[in-house]
């Protein structure tokens, strides 16, 4: 069973305590920013959530907005604290592997990691390729009602596909498949078919959002 806890290579975010104090009304929607690091042209999304949205239900959120399918583990880390998903079949799964504090994502929200626009936290998907988003919040928005659900705004490029190799296997993939000359050509082609790196389509992510649990 792989472990949880892993240590991001990544900058220490602004919130360091593992239940930061949210300043404001008790309903809001928060627009955040997501960024899929290491990539040109940057691949990224904006989307908004409510503020106490549980940090695992973020995460199913994350999936859809970037266009991952969920087949790896994953975690949160916010400066030495770092969120994932418990597994009751693996006693250690909050043993550190280095500075990190394990914790039970389900058990807290979007709004234990922020306190106002400019803050930052990473989200890491796939411990084997290693994929490193950074997320920055753009408002902090007081609403009259919980929002049902979440909403993407806009955003650039197609995620990555999944086990591709992590950065150097997404750079080669965009190199070799429109390029028939390419010595790798045909190994991404009978591997992949078809993919266009450039493709986004705003609707289709909103109408997978919109049966998605908030």
């Amino acid at each position: 069973m792989v472990s949880l806890n892993r240590k991001f290579a990544v900058p220490q975010a602004k919130i360091s305590g593992p239940k930061a104090k949210f300043a404001g009304p008790s309903h809001t929607e928060v627009l955040l920013e997501i960024s899929l690091l290491h990539t040109k042209p940057r691949i990224w999304r904006e989307f908004s959530v409510p503020g106490n949205i549980r940090l695992d239900r973020l995460h199913d959120v994350m999936q859809v907005v970037m266009g991952w399918t969920n087949s790896h583990l994953h975690a949160f880390r916010v400066g030495s604290n770092e969120y994932g998903q418990a597994d009751p079949n693996d006693a250690g799964w909050q043993q550190s592997m280095g500075d990190a504090i394990t914790r039970d994502e389900s058990k807290f929200t979007l709004r234990d990691l922020i306190t106002t626009a400019g803050d930052k936290f990473h989200y890491n998907y796939d411990f084997g390729d290693d994929w490193e988003h950074e997320v920055t919040v753009k408002a902090i928005l007081p609403v009259t009602k919980r929002l049902k659900s979440a909403r993407c705004i806009r955003g650039e490029r197609a995620c990555p596909p999944e086990d591709c190799g992590s950065i150097p296997g997404y750079e080669e993939l965009c190199e070799a498949l429109p390029n028939p000359k390419h010595p790798e050509h045909d190994h991404w082609k009978e591997w992949i078919g078809s993919y266009d790196p450039a493709r986004f389509d705003l609707d289709e992510v909103n109408l997978r959002l919109s049966v998605v649990r908030v």
